[in-house]
């Protein structure tokens, strides 16, 4: 049962990730005019400079050059939830306002911190952590909620197919059951 709810719940923040860094590589690649920002030596902090070139040379070891649309899959999900912290706040997230008004009205804080909850969650699940003692229905909600923010379809399609939620009420009883 625990892997059915891990795996059901990871569909979800995939699709989050993915989503996620595919709006703040647009964004990124809007803001600086090109389609490889993370050449850019200006636009970003030193720390973000050097994990960026930490995950250029692992790619680069591996490959001679680094396709564009494939640098977007290289950070880890702690590195784009930087570039949404207050630190970038105005030389980021407004643009990402600006591409999407739901976003303003919605907080960058709000959102980051929704987003935290969210990678604690899968790196727990990454991790083969214990999950269960999580307000799972809270952090689906969460994934949701900041999916339909970037990606109204996305959201709707992954809530018509989903057996998450189902899942976590399952685990709900099943936990009950156990204390009876």
């Amino acid at each position: 049962m625990i892997y059915e709810l891990s795996t059901a719940l990871w569909v979800h923040i995939a699709a989050f990730e993915c989503t996620l860094r595919e709006q703040l590589n647009s964004t990124l690649n809007s803001i600086l005019r090109t389609n490889q920002w993370w050449n850019s030596t200006s636009f970003l902090s030193k720390r973000e400079l050097k994990r960026i070139d930490g995950y250029k040379s692992v790619y680069l070891s591996k490959k001679k050059t680094i396709p564009n649309i494939q640098f977007q899959d290289i950070p880890s999900l702690s590195f784009w939830l930087t570039l949404i912290s207050n630190k970038y706040g105005h030389r980021i997230w407004r643009h990402l306002e600006n591409q999407n008004p739901t976003l303003k009205s919605f907080g960058r804080r709000n959102f980051q911190q929704k987003a935290v909850i969210i990678k604690d969650l899968r790196n727990a699940i990454a991790h083969h952590a214990p999950i269960l003692h999580r307000n799972l229905e809270r952090d689906l909600a969460y994934i949701q909620e900041l999916i339909s923010l970037i990606s109204p379809s996305l959201a709707d399609a992954l809530n018509k197919n989903s057996n998450a939620l189902t899942l976590i009420n399952q685990q709900k009883i099943s936990q009950r059951m156990q204390k009876l």
